[in-house]
């Protein structure tokens, strides 16, 4: 289900694998709110993606979240905001970056990993579209990626997150040609709510996390109270473990 969730408290009977996405809008003065306030939750997240961090990987160091490794990619050369990925993966995982499709250009950003969980390997990457950039040449750029990750043979599990500045909402050529992209490559959204709020804007559905499969989707929602920015954190809990592989318990 997708829905604004308390984040005190998400629990499940099984557990998924728990994702966290967002936009900061730059580490250097929202990574320490942001830590604060992913310090209260009672559950920890198992991947966290970040987009416009703003800085360089050379500086991840300064931003690291015990309990996690942290890969990130450099803000595109000579750009001093609204651009900048981060991936932190729980320590007891394991992940190599998948550089064919990790790309740094004025019209997209995206870093990709292959991680392994629980003897289940899945691909995993957070994408950035930057506003200025050319719609035109990212969608070209996207269709690539989500092509190449739908006929990968090592397994079939595959989860992007990310700001894709597409609005969701409106029912425009812009959004017709993303969604048709989507759905060609077999991946949905699993966010359907506002995650982009500002004051004198319309709200907006401009970040989400598309999957391979929905129907491993336990629960999908924002966290309306962990803002830091103008996005709201979104957040997917993917069951990732192959149960017809799994034998009975008694």
């Amino acid at each position: 289900s997708n829905k604004r969730i308390n984040a005190q408290n998400f629990g499940f009977d099984r557990k998924p694998l728990a994702i966290f996405s967002n936009n900061i809008d730059g580490m250097s003065q929202n990574f320490d709110p942001l830590l604060a306030k992913l310090s209260l939750l009672h559950n920890q997240f198992d991947i966290l993606a970040i987009t416009e961090t703003n800085i360089n990987e050379t500086h991840k160091n300064l931003y690291a979240i015990p309990g996690y490794t942290s890969t990130f990619s450099s803000k595109y050369p000579n750009k001093h905001k609204g651009s900048g990925l981060g991936i932190y993966v729980n320590e007891s995982f394991t992940g190599n970056v998948i550089n064919e499709l990790t790309i740094i250009s004025p019209d997209i950003e995206t870093l990709f990993m292959e991680i392994s969980y629980q003897g289940q390997n899945f691909n995993f990457g957070v994408v950035y579209r930057p506003p200025s950039g050319n719609l035109k040449h990212f969608n070209q750029q996207i269709e690539k990626v989500l092509n190449v990750l739908s006929n990968k043979e090592i397994n079939n599990h595959s989860i992007v997150c990310g700001d894709f500045n597409i609005n969701l909402f409106k029912n425009d050529l812009n959004k017709s040609k993303f969604e048709n992209i989507l759905f060609g490559n077999c991946f949905l959204p699993t966010i359907s709510l506002p995650t982009h709020e500002k004051p004198g804007c319309d709200s907006s559905c401009i970040d989400n996390i598309l999957v391979s499969d929905v129907n491993n989707v336990v629960g999908s929602g924002l966290l309306t109270d962990i803002k830091v920015s103008h996005h709201y954190p979104t957040v997917c809990f993917y069951d990732i473990i192959d149960t017809n592989n799994e034998g009975n318990e008694d």
